[in-house]
Protein backbone atom coordinates (compact mmCIF):
# COMPACT_ATOMS: atom_id res chain seq x y z
CA UNK A 1 0.00 0.00 0.00
CA UNK A 2 2.72 2.56 0.82
CA UNK A 3 4.19 1.58 -2.06
CA UNK A 4 1.66 2.56 -4.22
CA UNK A 5 0.55 5.90 -2.41
CA UNK A 6 4.55 6.58 -3.50
CA UNK A 7 4.11 5.61 -6.85
CA UNK A 8 0.90 7.89 -7.42
CA UNK A 9 2.89 10.73 -5.61
CA UNK A 10 6.06 10.45 -7.93
CA UNK A 11 3.23 10.52 -10.81
CA UNK A 12 1.43 13.25 -9.66
CA UNK A 13 4.33 15.39 -8.71
CA UNK A 14 5.16 16.07 -12.16
CA UNK A 15 1.50 16.78 -13.15
CA UNK A 16 1.20 19.67 -10.77
CA UNK A 17 4.64 21.26 -11.48
CA UNK A 18 3.79 21.56 -15.60
CA UNK A 19 0.17 22.97 -14.24
CA UNK A 20 1.85 25.64 -12.39
CA UNK A 21 4.68 26.23 -15.48
CA UNK A 22 1.37 26.82 -17.35
CA UNK A 23 -1.01 28.75 -14.67
CA UNK A 24 2.22 31.54 -13.58
CA UNK A 25 2.95 33.03 -16.84
CA UNK A 26 -1.15 33.81 -17.17
CA UNK A 27 -0.81 36.06 -13.84
CA UNK A 28 1.73 38.35 -15.29
CA UNK A 29 5.74 38.47 -16.03
CA UNK A 30 7.41 38.95 -12.68
CA UNK A 31 8.82 42.33 -11.67
CA UNK A 32 11.55 42.14 -8.98
CA UNK A 33 10.12 39.02 -7.93
CA UNK A 34 6.64 40.23 -6.95
CA UNK A 35 3.86 39.45 -9.76
CA UNK A 36 2.94 41.86 -11.84
CA UNK A 37 -1.08 43.13 -10.89
CA UNK A 38 -3.82 44.55 -13.69
CA UNK A 39 -5.41 47.52 -12.93
CA UNK A 40 -8.72 48.26 -14.23
CA UNK A 41 -10.30 51.85 -15.14
CA UNK A 42 -12.84 52.69 -14.23
CA UNK A 43 -13.72 49.65 -11.84
CA UNK A 44 -10.62 50.23 -9.40
CA UNK A 45 -10.12 53.67 -10.15
CA UNK A 46 -12.04 56.26 -12.19
CA UNK A 47 -9.45 57.92 -14.23
CA UNK A 48 -6.07 56.39 -15.84
CA UNK A 49 -3.76 58.91 -13.72
CA UNK A 50 -5.03 57.31 -10.68
CA UNK A 51 -4.65 53.67 -11.82
CA UNK A 52 -0.96 54.71 -12.88
CA UNK A 53 -0.03 56.59 -9.38
CA UNK A 54 -1.33 53.29 -7.52
CA UNK A 55 0.61 50.74 -9.72
CA UNK A 56 4.13 49.33 -9.16
CA UNK A 57 6.83 48.90 -11.83
CA UNK A 58 5.58 46.09 -14.64
CA UNK A 59 1.93 46.43 -13.86
CA UNK A 60 -0.89 46.46 -16.15
CA UNK A 61 -3.72 49.39 -16.25
CA UNK A 62 -6.35 48.39 -18.67
CA UNK A 63 -8.81 51.38 -19.56
CA UNK A 64 -12.01 50.66 -20.92
CA UNK A 65 -14.40 52.26 -23.69
CA UNK A 66 -15.04 55.82 -22.40
CA UNK A 67 -13.83 59.22 -22.32
CA UNK A 68 -11.10 60.27 -20.53
CA UNK A 69 -10.43 64.05 -19.83
CA UNK A 70 -7.14 63.73 -18.51
CA UNK A 71 -3.37 64.39 -18.78
CA UNK A 72 -1.80 61.30 -17.85
CA UNK A 73 2.05 61.29 -16.44
CA UNK A 74 4.02 57.75 -16.33
CA UNK A 75 7.12 57.89 -14.23
CA UNK A 76 7.27 54.06 -14.21
CA UNK A 77 7.83 50.98 -15.86
CA UNK A 78 3.72 49.94 -17.42
CA UNK A 79 1.87 48.44 -19.97
CA UNK A 80 -1.45 50.44 -20.43
CA UNK A 81 -3.98 48.24 -22.59
CA UNK A 82 -6.87 50.53 -24.11
CA UNK A 83 -10.50 49.10 -25.05
CA UNK A 84 -8.95 48.08 -28.55
CA UNK A 85 -5.58 46.57 -27.56
CA UNK A 86 -4.69 44.06 -30.00
CA UNK A 87 -6.55 45.54 -32.61
CA UNK A 88 -5.01 47.79 -35.64
CA UNK A 89 -6.14 51.55 -35.24
CA UNK A 90 -6.10 51.80 -39.48
CA UNK A 91 -9.78 52.35 -40.39
CA UNK A 92 -10.73 51.20 -36.74
CA UNK A 93 -14.49 51.71 -35.62
CA UNK A 94 -16.28 51.05 -32.62
CA UNK A 95 -16.13 51.84 -29.13
CA UNK A 96 -12.86 53.30 -28.02
CA UNK A 97 -11.07 54.13 -24.71
CA UNK A 98 -10.73 58.38 -25.38
CA UNK A 99 -7.86 60.30 -23.43
CA UNK A 100 -9.12 63.98 -24.15
CA UNK A 101 -5.87 65.89 -22.58
CA UNK A 102 -6.95 68.89 -20.39
CA UNK A 103 -3.60 70.71 -21.25
CA UNK A 104 -0.69 70.44 -23.87
CA UNK A 105 -0.05 67.03 -23.22
CA UNK A 106 -2.29 64.05 -23.35
CA UNK A 107 0.65 61.08 -22.67
CA UNK A 108 3.65 62.39 -21.27
CA UNK A 109 6.24 59.62 -20.01
CA UNK A 110 9.25 60.92 -17.96
CA UNK A 111 11.07 57.94 -16.68
CA UNK A 112 14.31 57.62 -19.25
CA UNK A 113 15.02 54.17 -17.75
CA UNK A 114 11.66 52.89 -17.77
CA UNK A 115 9.86 50.39 -20.38
CA UNK A 116 5.91 51.37 -21.64
CA UNK A 117 3.42 49.99 -23.47
CA UNK A 118 0.55 51.43 -25.16
CA UNK A 119 -1.84 49.90 -27.18
CA UNK A 120 -5.24 50.43 -28.01
CA UNK A 121 -6.12 53.75 -27.17
CA UNK A 122 -7.53 56.96 -28.99
CA UNK A 123 -6.11 60.30 -28.63
CA UNK A 124 -8.53 63.30 -30.21
CA UNK A 125 -9.02 66.47 -30.08
CA UNK A 126 -7.08 69.92 -28.50
CA UNK A 127 -3.44 69.00 -27.93
CA UNK A 128 -3.47 65.19 -28.33
CA UNK A 129 0.35 65.31 -28.09
CA UNK A 130 2.14 62.12 -26.61
CA UNK A 131 6.12 62.18 -25.43
CA UNK A 132 8.01 59.44 -24.13
CA UNK A 133 11.54 59.19 -23.02
CA UNK A 134 11.26 55.67 -21.68
CA UNK A 135 14.06 53.46 -22.51
CA UNK A 136 11.98 50.94 -24.12
CA UNK A 137 8.96 52.26 -26.08
CA UNK A 138 6.15 49.84 -27.77
CA UNK A 139 3.85 52.19 -29.29
CA UNK A 140 0.72 50.14 -31.31
CA UNK A 141 -2.84 50.07 -32.39
CA UNK A 142 -3.79 54.24 -31.31
CA UNK A 143 -5.32 56.51 -33.12
CA UNK A 144 -3.75 60.35 -32.53
CA UNK A 145 -5.11 63.22 -33.46
CA UNK A 146 -5.34 66.78 -32.50
CA UNK A 147 -6.68 69.96 -33.79
CA UNK A 148 -4.21 72.29 -32.04
CA UNK A 149 -0.66 72.02 -32.11
CA UNK A 150 1.33 71.75 -28.47
CA UNK A 151 3.04 75.21 -27.50
CA UNK A 152 6.76 74.83 -29.21
CA UNK A 153 6.06 71.32 -30.19
CA UNK A 154 7.53 69.07 -33.18
CA UNK A 155 5.74 66.07 -33.20
CA UNK A 156 2.31 64.97 -32.19
CA UNK A 157 4.17 61.69 -31.08
CA UNK A 158 7.28 62.23 -29.47
CA UNK A 159 9.88 59.81 -28.81
CA UNK A 160 12.83 61.13 -27.37
CA UNK A 161 15.40 61.26 -24.77
CA UNK A 162 17.26 57.62 -23.70
CA UNK A 163 14.66 55.74 -25.72
CA UNK A 164 17.13 52.54 -27.51
CA UNK A 165 14.49 49.79 -28.18
CA UNK A 166 11.42 51.40 -29.94
CA UNK A 167 8.37 50.27 -31.78
CA UNK A 168 5.65 51.89 -33.78
CA UNK A 169 3.18 49.83 -35.14
CA UNK A 170 -0.27 49.76 -36.54
CA UNK A 171 -1.48 53.42 -35.58
CA UNK A 172 -3.24 56.43 -37.34
CA UNK A 173 -1.37 59.30 -36.55
CA UNK A 174 -2.72 63.08 -38.01
CA UNK A 175 -2.35 66.03 -36.53
CA UNK A 176 -4.97 67.32 -38.43
CA UNK A 177 -5.83 71.24 -38.78
CA UNK A 178 -3.31 72.85 -36.53
CA UNK A 179 -4.14 76.20 -36.51
CA UNK A 180 -1.16 77.69 -34.42
CA UNK A 181 1.28 78.34 -36.76
CA UNK A 182 3.85 75.44 -35.44
CA UNK A 183 5.45 72.94 -37.56
CA UNK A 184 4.12 69.48 -36.11
CA UNK A 185 5.37 66.28 -37.38
CA UNK A 186 3.06 63.50 -36.96
CA UNK A 187 5.42 61.22 -35.34
CA UNK A 188 9.23 62.39 -33.89
CA UNK A 189 11.87 60.01 -33.20
CA UNK A 190 15.19 61.27 -31.25
CA UNK A 191 17.63 59.04 -29.60
CA UNK A 192 20.22 60.83 -28.18
CA UNK A 193 21.54 60.20 -25.05
CA UNK A 194 21.55 56.36 -24.63
CA UNK A 195 22.34 54.52 -27.87
CA UNK A 196 23.00 52.34 -30.12
CA UNK A 197 18.68 52.27 -30.47
CA UNK A 198 16.95 50.23 -32.81
CA UNK A 199 13.98 51.47 -34.20
CA UNK A 200 10.69 49.85 -36.35
CA UNK A 201 8.21 51.86 -37.68
CA UNK A 202 5.91 49.85 -39.57
CA UNK A 203 2.15 49.49 -40.92
CA UNK A 204 0.96 53.18 -40.08
CA UNK A 205 -1.08 56.07 -41.18
CA UNK A 206 1.44 59.31 -41.01
CA UNK A 207 -0.97 61.95 -42.40
CA UNK A 208 -1.55 65.51 -42.47
CA UNK A 209 0.74 67.34 -40.68
CA UNK A 210 1.85 70.75 -40.61
CA UNK A 211 5.99 69.57 -41.28
CA UNK A 212 7.09 65.52 -41.56
CA UNK A 213 4.80 62.40 -41.57
CA UNK A 214 7.84 61.01 -40.00
CA UNK A 215 11.09 62.99 -38.46
CA UNK A 216 14.08 61.18 -37.62
CA UNK A 217 15.94 63.41 -36.11
CA UNK A 218 19.61 63.27 -33.67
CA UNK A 219 19.31 59.34 -33.67
CA UNK A 220 23.39 59.98 -32.81
CA UNK A 221 24.57 57.82 -30.18
CA UNK A 222 25.80 54.88 -31.94
CA UNK A 223 24.93 53.73 -35.31
CA UNK A 224 21.27 53.32 -35.29
CA UNK A 225 19.17 50.32 -36.98
CA UNK A 226 15.89 51.33 -38.33
CA UNK A 227 13.61 50.07 -40.19
CA UNK A 228 10.56 51.91 -41.79
CA UNK A 229 8.37 49.59 -43.77
CA UNK A 230 4.69 49.57 -44.96
CA UNK A 231 3.75 52.72 -43.85
CA UNK A 232 1.07 55.18 -45.72
CA UNK A 233 2.70 58.29 -45.24
CA UNK A 234 0.94 61.42 -47.00
CA UNK A 235 -1.13 64.96 -47.35
CA UNK A 236 2.20 66.14 -44.90
CA UNK A 237 2.51 69.58 -45.37
CA UNK A 238 5.89 69.29 -45.42
CA UNK A 239 8.34 66.07 -46.32
CA UNK A 240 7.02 62.69 -46.41
CA UNK A 241 9.90 61.30 -44.36
CA UNK A 242 12.43 63.14 -42.79
CA UNK A 243 16.07 62.07 -41.90
CA UNK A 244 18.77 64.71 -40.22
CA UNK A 245 21.56 64.60 -37.96
CA UNK A 246 21.42 60.76 -37.66
CA UNK A 247 23.95 58.04 -37.52
CA UNK A 248 23.16 54.63 -39.08
CA UNK A 249 24.45 51.56 -39.30
CA UNK A 250 21.49 51.24 -41.60
CA UNK A 251 17.99 52.92 -42.47
CA UNK A 252 15.51 50.76 -44.44
CA UNK A 253 13.18 52.26 -46.06
CA UNK A 254 10.56 49.30 -47.89
CA UNK A 255 6.90 48.81 -48.46
CA UNK A 256 5.89 52.07 -48.20
CA UNK A 257 3.26 54.58 -49.93
CA UNK A 258 5.08 58.12 -49.48
CA UNK A 259 2.74 60.52 -51.61
CA UNK A 260 0.93 63.92 -51.90
CA UNK A 261 3.62 65.51 -49.49
CA UNK A 262 3.69 69.18 -49.62
CA UNK A 263 7.57 69.17 -50.04
CA UNK A 264 9.50 65.67 -50.67
CA UNK A 265 9.09 62.77 -50.27
CA UNK A 266 12.27 60.99 -48.65
CA UNK A 267 14.87 63.74 -47.45
CA UNK A 268 17.52 62.58 -46.45
CA UNK A 269 19.26 65.74 -44.53
CA UNK A 270 22.25 67.18 -43.92
CA UNK A 271 24.14 65.45 -41.30
CA UNK A 272 24.37 61.90 -42.12
CA UNK A 273 26.73 59.11 -41.53
CA UNK A 274 27.14 55.81 -41.65
CA UNK A 275 29.47 52.76 -42.89
CA UNK A 276 28.83 51.59 -46.50
CA UNK A 277 25.22 52.64 -48.50
CA UNK A 278 23.63 53.42 -44.83
CA UNK A 279 20.55 54.51 -46.78
CA UNK A 280 18.39 51.96 -48.39
CA UNK A 281 14.93 52.78 -50.17
CA UNK A 282 13.37 49.95 -52.02
CA UNK A 283 10.02 48.52 -53.01
CA UNK A 284 8.09 52.03 -52.17
CA UNK A 285 5.60 53.95 -53.73
CA UNK A 286 6.84 57.18 -54.45
CA UNK A 287 4.54 59.69 -56.10
CA UNK A 288 2.59 63.24 -56.61
CA UNK A 289 5.27 64.68 -53.45
CA UNK A 290 5.77 68.41 -54.54
CA UNK A 291 9.28 69.01 -54.87
CA UNK A 292 11.17 65.85 -55.25
CA UNK A 293 10.68 62.11 -54.32
CA UNK A 294 14.11 61.43 -52.79
CA UNK A 295 16.79 63.96 -52.02
CA UNK A 296 19.94 63.46 -50.24
CA UNK A 297 21.93 66.17 -48.91
CA UNK A 298 24.60 66.78 -51.34
CA UNK A 299 27.69 66.85 -48.53
CA UNK A 300 26.47 63.38 -46.72
CA UNK A 301 29.68 60.97 -47.73
CA UNK A 302 27.20 58.04 -49.55
CA UNK A 303 24.68 57.48 -52.43
CA UNK A 304 21.50 56.80 -51.50
CA UNK A 305 20.62 53.40 -52.81
CA UNK A 306 16.44 54.18 -54.29
CA UNK A 307 16.53 51.35 -56.60
CA UNK A 308 13.06 49.16 -57.42
CA UNK A 309 10.39 52.15 -56.50
CA UNK A 310 7.85 53.09 -58.37
CA UNK A 311 8.09 57.17 -59.39
CA UNK A 312 4.57 57.16 -60.62
CA UNK A 313 5.64 56.89 -64.33
CA UNK A 314 6.35 54.31 -65.95
CA UNK A 315 9.74 56.12 -67.66
CA UNK A 316 11.26 56.11 -64.42
CA UNK A 317 12.35 59.59 -61.72
CA UNK A 318 13.16 63.01 -62.93
CA UNK A 319 14.82 65.18 -63.74
CA UNK A 320 18.06 63.93 -62.50
CA UNK A 321 16.59 60.77 -63.74
CA UNK A 322 14.62 59.96 -67.48
CA UNK A 323 11.50 59.77 -67.19
CA UNK A 324 8.64 62.43 -65.88
CA UNK A 325 7.72 60.59 -62.28
CA UNK A 326 8.89 62.25 -58.80
CA UNK A 327 12.13 64.16 -59.03
CA UNK A 328 15.58 62.39 -57.71
CA UNK A 329 18.14 64.75 -56.36
CA UNK A 330 22.09 63.81 -57.48
CA UNK A 331 23.69 61.27 -55.16
CA UNK A 332 21.04 58.78 -55.36
CA UNK A 333 20.62 55.31 -57.21
CA UNK A 334 17.33 54.79 -58.88
CA UNK A 335 17.88 53.02 -61.70
CA UNK A 336 16.53 50.27 -62.21
CA UNK A 337 12.75 51.28 -61.47
CA UNK A 338 9.34 49.73 -61.06
CA UNK A 339 6.82 50.76 -63.76
CA UNK A 340 4.06 50.09 -62.05
CA UNK A 341 2.65 51.01 -58.82
CA UNK A 342 3.33 48.14 -55.40
CA UNK A 343 0.76 49.42 -53.17
CA UNK A 344 1.18 49.67 -49.52
CA UNK A 345 2.47 46.64 -47.56
CA UNK A 346 5.03 45.42 -50.32
CA UNK A 347 7.82 44.51 -47.31
CA UNK A 348 7.55 41.65 -45.58
CA UNK A 349 5.97 42.80 -42.25
CA UNK A 350 8.47 42.41 -38.91
CA UNK A 351 6.19 40.67 -36.10
CA UNK A 352 6.12 42.09 -32.55
CA UNK A 353 7.75 39.61 -30.16
CA UNK A 354 4.93 37.58 -28.60
CA UNK A 355 3.93 38.21 -24.68
CA UNK A 356 5.41 36.99 -21.71
CA UNK A 357 2.40 34.76 -21.24
CA UNK A 358 3.01 32.85 -24.48
CA UNK A 359 6.57 32.40 -23.98
CA UNK A 360 5.87 30.85 -20.46
CA UNK A 361 3.36 28.65 -22.30
CA UNK A 362 5.03 27.67 -25.06
CA UNK A 363 8.42 26.63 -23.48
CA UNK A 364 6.33 24.51 -20.79
CA UNK A 365 4.66 22.52 -23.76
CA UNK A 366 8.12 22.47 -25.94
CA UNK A 367 9.83 21.08 -23.13
CA UNK A 368 6.94 18.33 -22.32
CA UNK A 369 6.88 17.42 -26.13
CA UNK A 370 10.50 17.39 -26.10
CA UNK A 371 10.27 14.42 -22.63
CA UNK A 372 7.52 12.74 -24.24
CA UNK A 373 8.98 11.93 -28.07
CA UNK A 374 12.48 11.22 -26.10
CA UNK A 375 10.54 8.36 -24.04
CA UNK A 376 9.27 7.40 -27.23
CA UNK A 377 12.33 6.71 -28.83
CA UNK A 378 14.26 4.85 -25.49
CA UNK A 379 10.84 2.69 -25.00
CA UNK A 380 11.16 1.74 -29.01
CA UNK A 381 14.97 0.94 -28.48
CA UNK A 382 14.13 -1.19 -26.22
Amino acid sequence: MLRSAIGKGLLVLPIIMLALTLVFPLMGPRVGGVLAATINVPADYSNIQAAVDSAQPGDTVRVAAGVYNETVTIDKSLVLLGARAGVDARGRTGPEAVIAPTGAVAIDATNASATLTMDGFAIRGGRGMVTTKATTVRFVNNIVSATVAADGADGLVVIHGGARDITVQHNDISPTAVGDGTATNALRITADTNGPPSVVVDSNWLHNASAAGLALLQINLGKAVVSVTNNDIYNNAGDGILAESCSFSSLTTTGNVIRDNGQIGVKIWSGITGDGVPVRINQNDIYNNAQEGVYNYNANPFTVDATYNWWGAADGPGPVGPGSGDGVSLKVDYSPWLTAPIGVGAAVRPMPPFPDVYTGIGAALSAGMMAWLLRRKTVSQH
